[in-house]
């Protein structure tokens, strides 16, 4: 697996359909911060399309690295949780 370089906390969910560069995939400490971001994002009553957009890219990056940690956890309950108050099935 590879190791994300990037310091970018919130980024835009791309779809990733090559071999992707460690300079756009986020490292386990800013994924952390990524998480706090988009959970303050849905308090502020963000909308629901915005905040996967975030849960998404945080995901795909936790999936490029193989990470499985609690953060993989919390996130990935967190992007549930959410789609689930938006009310999409």
């Amino acid at each position: 697996g590879i190791v994300g370089a990037c310091q970018q906390v919130e980024m835009n969910y791309i779809r990733v359909q090559s071999q992707p560069d460690p300079a756009t995939v986020r490292p386990a400490p800013i994924l952390r911060l990524a998480l706090e971001a988009v959970r303050k994002r849905e308090e502020q009553k963000e909308p629901y399309e915005v905040c996967k957009d975030f849960y998404m890219s945080i995901c795909q990056d936790l999936r490029l690295q193989q990470i499985t940690d609690e953060v993989a956890v919390q996130a990935r309950e967190a992007f549930a949780c959410c789609t689930i108050r938006a009310g999409i099935k």
